[in-house]
């Protein structure tokens, strides 16, 4: 409901105030890895923050392409490695301090991060533009097309499934002015190849010291800190051996006449390169903007995939949701398009919440939505000026403003309290998708109307499970619980126009409660979350009609 306002706190940040006092050149863009891990990427620069303070910092002489943390699915180990790709070269930063490089004979466009590894996009020339890399050891695998589809080598990547759920990729062709969406199947490679290509060779050495200092140097790597293992790479992709020679007859190379550039007219090294991974063309939608003026992004939940494309120059701003299957062919169908320009401006994905994008509107506002779901909040409101939704993990927000001002927000997407989040975690259990998603999104609403954690949980409970009837004056002696009913008509509202209710779960609902106040009486230090669920237990319980045994619950008579 557009009456309900939750306020956002935004902190604007001053970068080159760290404790190192260490000046940082323009971003050209930055990365949230984790709850309290920043890589900020700049032009020659990577700056790796813990929080608001500078961690590790490189420099190079080459341009920087890209970095991020991966890790790769021919090692036993998923600690996370910090990549940093340049024109020529990609420097892999370990765990233990050492320092892995890949030198390439050709030059990389851009470079990004998937569940195994990394995938590079190398400028047009003799074979496939787009290359795997599954191991730091061994040479890069290709990705190439399907027999029903064809892969210009003009076409630029900027899109690739970085999750073993995720299956689209997104290329762009400048000359044909299109953008392509490609389902992505990954091939089984052996962790035991060992390469002697000269297109690529390696090396590994220690780290170099961790002090910092401002001269520069062709991989000067400095700063402090260890890895963190926070982020687990998820289960890798795998396919049966029969599935694997079948589709790799299935490949093909580009035979596109006016690119004059044809996997069939390859070297014999070519040839001979591994392939990791098919596509197979789903959508193309033509597209005249540069590469950098087209934002997209995609997030998954349950079997639909959502890509999110914004095209800043023309205002193009469209979300596309493809079904997944999870049978034997899992080739993503298009089943909805949804186009977000009238209403919002910028998006990002919360990378760490399952199915959240983050959208602003054209008022300076934010709301958080399901794209799979179209399940809303309602809307945040901030002081802070917003052009740009730099980058979003989790409840973590980096925003920037039209003078190049940064701020970073929280959002409230978690309860704090310990009590809420075990109530609102047991629901998922007892309800689908769906239902689960709407009752969370609607504590957050609940939480724009009354602060208190606990008390915004119970207006959800009563507007998912009582009957609209249900008002304030339906009451004659107001208690802790029922006095709530003279905040709830908004919600009612709300749920009433999403045509949203609970009755025949009512049941259920207050089961699960129950239960788990049975289990927080077992300990002595929660009994005053066994007086509030008590209390609220009771006054569901005298509403629903059910026998005295659970309208009056022995310790709380006294309180009624």
């Amino acid at each position: 409901m557009e009456s309900l306002k939750i306020p956002l706190k935004v902190r604007k940040i001053h970068w080159e105030k760290s404790t190192l006092q260490k000046t940082f050149d323009a971003a050209k863009k930055i990365a949230i890895c984790s709850s309290d891990e920043i890589l900020w990427i700049s032009e020659h620069s990577v700056y790796w923050l813990k929080g608001l303070f500078l961690d590790r910092y490189f420099h190079y002489d080459e341009v920087v392409i890209n970095a991020f943390f991966t890790s790769f699915s021919v090692e036993s180990s998923d600690d996370r490695k910090l990549v940093v790709v340049l024109e020529n070269a990609a420097h892999i930063y370990y765990a233990d301090g050492q320092k892995h490089t890949m030198s390439f004979s050709y030059q990389i466009t851009n470079a990004y991060p998937f569940e195994g590894g990394f995938v590079i996009d190398r400028c047009p020339g003799s074979g496939s533009c787009f290359l795997a890399v599954t191991d730091p050891m061994s040479d890069p695998g290709a990705i190439v097309s399907s027999s029903t589809s064809l892969i210009a080598s003009t076409e630029r990547l900027l899109l690739f499934p970085q999750r073993s759920d995720s299956a689209i990729a997104v290329t762009r062709d400048k000359y044909e002015q299109t953008i392509s969406l490609y389902h992505t199947r990954f091939l089984n490679r052996s962790s035991k190849s060992i390469s002697h290509n000269p297109v690529a060779s390696k090396k590994r050495v220690p780290s170099q010291s961790f002090r910092i200092s401002s001269h520069s140097s062709s991989t000067n790597d400095q700063g402090e800190g260890n890895f963190d293992n926070g982020i687990m790479m998820e289960k890798r992709r795998n396919v049966s051996q029969a599935e694997n020679m079948a589709i790799d007859r299935m490949a093909s190379y580009d035979t596109n006449m006016k690119t004059a550039e044809t996997m069939s007219t390859t070297t014999p090294l070519d040839v001979m390169v591994k392939k990791d991974a098919i596509l197979s063309k789903l959508e193309t939608l033509q597209f005249k903007s540069d590469s950098d003026q087209i934002k997209i992004q995609s997030v998954v939940f349950d079997d639909k995939e959502s890509v999110i494309i914004r095209d800043q120059l023309t205002g193009f701003f469209q979300c596309f949701i493809f079904h997944v299957s999870k049978s034997v062919n899992p080739f993503p169908r298009l089943v909805k398009t949804i186009d977000l320009s009238g209403q919002y401006v910028d998006f990002g994905v919360c990378s760490s919440t399952p199915g959240m994008c983050i959208f602003l509107s054209k008022s300076n506002d934010f709301v958080l939505c399901n794209p799979a779901l179209q399940l809303s909040t309602s809307l945040f409101t901030t002081s802070f000026h917003v052009d740009e939704i730099c980058d979003a993990n989790g409840s973590t927000v980096i925003l920037k403003d039209s003078n190049c001002c940064y701020g970073l927000s929280y959002l409230p997407i978690n309860p704090k309290s310990v009590l809420v989040k075990r109530c609102l975690s047991c629901l998922k259990y007892i309800t689908n998708s769906y239902t689960f998603n709407y009752i969370w999104l609607t504590f957050l609403n609940a939480c724009s109307i009354d602060s208190d954690e606990w008390s915004a949980f119970v207006l959800t409970v009563l507007v998912t499970i009582l009957p609209f009837a249900v008002k304030p004056t339906s009451v004659s002696s107001p208690n802790l619980v029922s006095s709530l009913l003279a905040k709830i008509v908004p919600l009612q509202m709300r749920a009433i126009g999403d045509g949203f209710a609970l009755y025949e779960m009512a049941p259920n609902i207050v089961t699960a409660l129950h239960l788990i106040r049975e289990d927080l009486k077992l300990d002595i230090l929660e009994n005053d979350s066994v007086d509030k669920l008590g209390f609220l237990l009771a006054q569901l319980s005298h509403w629903m009609s059910w026998p005295s045994t659970w309208k009056w619950p022995t310790t709380l008579m006294n309180l009624c």
